[in-house]
């Protein structure tokens, strides 16, 4: 949310956009530019665009009503409090937030995902590359790499951080950020992408960051398919 509203304020005429992959009923993008727009961002300068593969799930997005048990982190009460309305025991998504976000059916699984679209600053992939096969992930990374701004930032789930590492990528930000950009692009010298050494544990050897490697094999489907969610 701090880099959308740093890079839209450095440049009059920039649009922070940002691309949530697998999406799945909504509530990441959602964050996402609540997030922004709390940060500061003006509205007319930000673009949200979510994509799944299952229609229903997308439906669910565009409707933007969650139980309250979708707020689960007490940190996100200010920004639901703000941005969203209660609805019986459910609360709606505002329009001020609604209106940045676009819902779109696509497969991440096509080998053609990423082409003909803006480049993004920001690209939301969390929790998706665990379930596909090796060959499925390197497609997608393909995908990925297509839509990133030069300078963009790509978030992955905790145990997919390091098979972005061994690919060029390397992590920025606060440690629990999980939150990467190339490495022929960072600036080491700049206090904000200093990142936390990884403590050194006894016992069994730790994968780079101490996180899982999804070089082994993973549990779950292995397909390579794209998938909701």
């Amino acid at each position: 949310a701090e880099t959308a509203r740093r890079a839209v304020t450095a440049n009059a005429a920039a649009t922070f956009r940002v691309y949530s992959v697998a999406c799945a009923t909504g509530e990441e993008p959602y964050s996402a530019a609540a997030a922004m727009l709390n940060a500061g961002a003006p509205a007319a300068r930000l673009a949200v665009k979510a994509t799944d593969i299952c229609p229903r799930a997308l439906e669910t997005a565009r409707r933007g009503r969650y139980p309250a048990s979708a707020f689960r982190d007490p940190a996100f009460e200010p920004l639901r409090e703000r941005y969203f309305s209660p609805d019986g025991d459910a609360w709606v998504v505002s329009p001020e937030v609604s209106s940045l976000v676009e819902f779109v059916r696509a497969n991440i699984a096509d080998p053609d995902f990423g082409t003909n679209e803006p480049l993004y600053d920001a690209v939301f992939c969390r929790n998706v590359l665990i379930y596909m096969s090796e060959a499925g992930r390197l497609r997608l990374l393909a995908g990925l790499e297509r839509l990133l701004a030069p300078g963009g930032l790509i978030f992955c789930g905790h145990s997919e951080a390091a098979f972005f590492t061994r690919r060029g990528f390397a992590p920025v930000g606060p440690p629990q950020a999980f939150a990467c950009k190339r490495r022929s692009e960072l600036q080491p010298e700049s206090p904000a992408l200093r990142t936390r050494p990884a403590r050194r544990q006894p016992g069994p050897a730790r994968h780079p960051e101490g996180l899982a490697s999804l070089a082994d094999p993973l549990p779950g489907p292995q397909s390579g398919v794209s998938l909701s969610g």
